[in-house]
């Protein structure tokens, strides 16, 4: 019943993550800088799903005067696809752009837990098809807070390893 969504993005990237972890350490290959070559794509490839959902229907936005009309709700609604797509676009030309010069082990990584959590985090508010369960918060956005905490702990790691190698 994939018509139906329920496909959501956080339990790819958890079960993703995983596998991706075990084939990264059953081949000894460098944790960080693996994840660092990753992640450009995966923000590309979310800004293509995107628009899968807007052509599906899903993750949709409010009733809206100016936006896109949708035959399955006979309404116009925010085109909230369209606006991940295009930022999810503009995130992965940001790490590509970061990735071609130097940086830290992880910095890659960092960034595009900042950028996306920060992105769906703003997004959630203009869409309407997931209930608000915390404070006026979808548990996306509850889940948004958690990435963006801790994508500022490893910019705090960072700098500190950052410091540390400067020192020697």
């Amino acid at each position: 019943m994939l018509q139906h969504g329920g496909m959501a993005f956080f339990g790819g990237l958890f079960f993703g993550t995983g596998t991706a972890v075990i084939f990264i350490r059953k081949h000894k290959m460098n944790m960080l800088r693996s994840l660092d070559l990753l992640v450009p794509f995966i923000a590309l490839g979310q800004s293509i799903g995107r628009i899968g959902c807007l052509l599906n229907g899903c993750c949709f936005g409010r009733e809206a005067r100016i936006g896109l009309y949708f035959k399955t709700f006979d309404q116009v609604l925010v085109p909230t696809q369209l606006y991940s797509s295009l930022l999810l676009l503009l995130i992965f030309v940001i790490l590509r752009f970061k990735q071609d010069h130097r940086h830290l082990p992880g910095e890659i990584l960092r960034a595009y837990l900042f950028l996306y959590s920060l992105k769906r985090f703003l997004i959630e508010f203009l869409r309407n098809d997931s209930p608000r369960v915390f404070f006026g918060l979808t548990l996306f956005q509850i889940l948004c807070l958690a990435v963006f905490f801790i994508s500022l702990a490893m910019t705090k790691k960072l700098l500190l390893a950052a410091n540390k190698k400067s020192l020697r």
